[in-house]
């Protein structure tokens, strides 16, 4: 009797530590779709500073000659140095977030087929629901990691944007003020 009420009891534990290894499983999957949501905002985004710097660059050399007010040739070429380093930096975010779409192996639970063939060897309910749980938790920890470097490069992304999106206003309103 004694022994028939620990089973249960395991396989209560069992079935919560299963129930808790499927939520941690759905929470990287989540995650990974707010990743994913967050990967084609950044590539909105830097089309749209693109385009603006190809708009812009058909503005600071137009086709007829335009005298600069610029008397110092040094801040001229800093301004140029300024606007050269915010096209990279925004090519560098653009990279950033491509590596993003590059890093879409995600980790699914098992495959299917093997795992019903495999599921036939277990000689007790409390056997299959530790493969399943291990299966949960191999899946999490992969898709985890995954997440971790997805979310490393967006903010790699970010910042290098952001650094960019700086420098370049500065470039912008040094020219403007000062001609090109």
């Amino acid at each position: 009797m004694a022994n028939q009420k620990q089973k249960k009891q395991k396989l209560g534990n069992l079935v919560r530590l299963l129930d808790y290894s499927k939520y941690l499983y759905e929470q990287e999957n989540q995650r990974n779709e707010k990743l994913t949501f967050a990967t084609n905002i950044y590539l909105v985004v830097i089309t749209f500073a693109f385009t603006f710097l190809a708009g812009l660059l058909s503005w600071l050399f137009p086709e007829s000659g335009n005298s600069s007010l610029i008397a110092d040739h040094r801040f001229q070429v800093a301004l140029w140095v300024c606007f050269g380093i915010s096209i990279v930096s925004i090519l560098l975010s653009l990279i950033f977030t491509l590596l993003v779409v590059k890093v879409r192996s995600f980790e699914r639970l098992c495959n299917p087929k093997e795992f019903v063939v495999e599921a036939d060897y277990f000689e007790t309910e409390e056997r299959l629901i530790g493969s399943i749980i291990s299966h949960y938790v191999v899946a999490t920890e992969r898709n985890f990691l995954v997440n971790n470097k997805k979310a490393k490069y967006l903010a790699y992304g970010l910042q290098t944007y952001i650094f960019g999106f700086i420098l370049l206003l500065f470039a912008l309103t040094g020219f403007s003020i000062f001609g090109r």
